[in-house]
């Protein structure tokens, strides 16, 4: 079976959820999906402002322990088993544990075009034909769009980041490996190149280097995940340490994005 279910937050105020109970793996990875923040947004944790992104939650190991009925040791455990897993990452001080849930839009939010569609959709659907076949002239002209979009951003980040240009083909190669099609839409490279401008360049530097050394197989949701909890400080130190990606060990294939295309310097 495939195919998606809506599954509320508030099933988590039903009796049957509030049960006293241990709960299993798969109860406890649920409960993680739902207590994660559907948006970004700010709370103050004693004199401190958070920022929590979209995909993010903040807790402590002993709030899970008492939440699921379990012992540290297994809660360790599970938390290991799902970072190890590329499920999530964690970060965590005296104060706190931020977990940041990998690939959060795939659980949560996804394109129209790919969502299932509801049965007044699907009756809609018959009757709205010339206005489905405007729509698909609009969007195509958007897509026609993205080019320009995504060359203003790889020469905005060619200003800040040494060998970006070359960085950036490696990384996408990488990341098309965990599409069936071997292709990602430009879009997906727009809108994710986009999110980096949060971040600071040694820090997008230093993601796209590890996640092409040590997480390919990933997707590009794990790397906005590693810039949220990597400083500036942590990125250059790191970035002083470590080896000079090979961008040889990575080849060019079939379905591989023409860079050629958005011609940056």
């Amino acid at each position: 079976m495939s195919g998606w279910i809506k599954l509320h937050r508030k099933v988590r105020e039903h009796w049957i959820f509030q049960e006293k109970r241990k709960f299993s793996r798969f109860e406890a990875w649920v409960d993680l999906l739902m207590m994660a923040n559907h948006k970004d947004n700010k709370f103050l944790l004693g004199n401190e402002l958070i920022e929590v992104n979209r995909g993010q939650l903040v807790t402590s190991e002993l709030k899970l322990m008492e939440r699921w009925r379990w012992g540290k040791s297994k809660l360790r455990d599970f938390l290991k088993l799902l970072e190890e897993d590329g499920m999530i990452v964690r970060k965590s001080d005296r104060k706190k544990t931020v977990i940041t849930i990998c690939n959060y839009n795939e659980y949560q939010d996804y394109d129209s075009e790919n969502r299932p569609q509801t049965d007044h959709e699907q009756t809609n659907n018959g009757l709205l034909s010339d206005t489905n076949k405007n729509d698909k002239n609009v969007k195509n002209e958007k897509n026609n769009n993205y080019t320009s979009k995504i060359k203003d951003l790889l020469t905005l980040y060619s200003e800040q980041i040494p060998d970006f240009v070359e960085l950036n083909k490696q990384y996408w190669d990488v990341i098309r490996e965990t599409r069936k099609s071997g292709k990602i839409a430009e879009s997906v490279i727009y809108n994710t190149m986009k999110k980096w401008q949060k971040y600071h360049p040694s820090v997008i530097r230093y993601a796209l280097k590890t996640h092409i050394e040590m997480h390919a197989g990933k997707r590009e949701e794990y790397t906005l995940g590693i810039m949220r909890n990597t400083s500036k400080e942590e990125a250059e130190d790191r970035l002083n340490r470590k080896n000079v990606v090979n961008f040889n060990r990575y080849k060019k294939a079939s379905g591989g994005i023409d860079w050629e295309a958005f011609d940056v310097d």
